[in-house]
């Protein structure tokens, strides 16, 4: 049964009304820290940093504890969780919180921390795209540039870019999925034969999204 319960933030030690599943709790029993936020960080920079807008999702408090049903975003610039909270904006951090789900565009999407990504650590978000004895991860953020749409001659303008990296979780090391045959190996080890054999048959083009993760469910069963 799902029940109304209160929380109290433990940065700001103010009430607010959320609904999580299985039980009554506090945050003071589940202790997540958050920050305040400015509402508009970058003004002088074109377009924004986040996923999509607010949408109701699940933050996932730990392996166990889950808040159901509150309005978040995601903040692809800082890698940060973002919940309006009566109006105060507050951001969590992959050192915060085990992960969240969220539906921005229809369908949804889990993203989870601890993960030990090279050059960025376990306190990073990464989308979690197929799990198992591989588990596929997608890492989105994004970062500031000169503004392509600029007029030519003008003042240089700033914008919001988005990139995306793959990652491939292995025994718990993760590795950079390259997606040329011959680096394979640096990802697969000994089941790179085994890799080669069904990206053949299964007529797999790893530039594609979709079909990197049809190679990774393939390798689990």
């Amino acid at each position: 049964m799902i029940k109304s319960f209160h929380f109290i933030f433990s940065i700001s030690l103010s009430l607010f009304t959320l609904q999580v599943s299985g039980q009554v709790e506090t945050l003071q029993d589940v202790s997540i820290p958050g920050a305040p936020l400015i509402a508009n960080a970058y003004p002088e920079v074109k377009g924004n940093p986040y996923l999509s807008d607010f949408s109701q999702g699940y933050i996932l408090v730990s392996k166990i504890d889950t808040i159901r049903n509150i309005a978040i975003r995601f903040n692809l610039y800082g890698n940060m969780l973002e919940v309006n909270r009566l109006g105060e904006l507050m951001g969590y951090t992959g050192k915060n919180i085990h992960g969240f789900i969220i539906e921005p565009f229809e369908a949804m999407e889990i993203y989870k921390s601890g993960f030990d990504l090279p050059k960025l650590g376990k306190g990073t978000f990464a989308q979690v795209l197929t799990e198992g004895k591989y588990t596929l991860l997608k890492y989105k953020y994004k970062y500031i540039a000169d503004d392509p749409s600029a007029a030519y001659g003008s003042q240089k303008s700033k914008a919001f870019q988005s990139k995306m990296d793959f990652f491939v979780v292995h025994q718990k090391n993760v590795f950079p999925f390259k997606t040329k045959r011959k680096q394979l190996n640096a990802v697969f080890g000994v089941e790179t034969s085994k890799v080669l054999d069904l990206i053949g048959v299964m007529n797999i083009d790893l530039r594609n999204e979709d079909d990197m993760v049809k190679l990774i469910r393939a390798l689990n069963n």
